[in-house]
């Protein structure tokens, strides 16, 4: 089965599975390249000094610690004001003939 390329709009036929063999060559190329995330652990490993790293992770750890304090709060503050209001008024049918 070919299918037309989309190469240059040349009208180019490719079998599927040079199409196929293609895409798995391009796929090797990127997978190959170190991601963002290797990438930026490596420069942080090579700048930071270990001891450096411990404590900025602590700091991050606090740091979501007093979000949950402050969040805690809130919803605290919110269910105690849901159960001291008013309750909804009662809604009665009136039959109108």
């Amino acid at each position: 089965m070919t299918e037309p390329s989309s190469a240059g709009g040349k009208g180019i036929t490719v079998s599927t599975e040079e199409r196929i063999a293609d895409l798995e060559r391009r796929l090797q190329k990127v997978e190959v390249v170190p991601r963002l995330r290797q990438r930026s652990r490596s420069m942080m490993e090579r700048v930071v000094p270990p001891e450096a790293t411990h404590h900025l992770r602590n700091g991050a750890r606090e740091n979501l610690t007093a979000m949950r304090t402050i969040f805690d709060h809130w919803i605290r503050r919110l269910d105690e004001s849901a159960a001291h209001a008013e309750p909804e008024p009662q809604r009665e049918t009136i039959e109108i003939r």
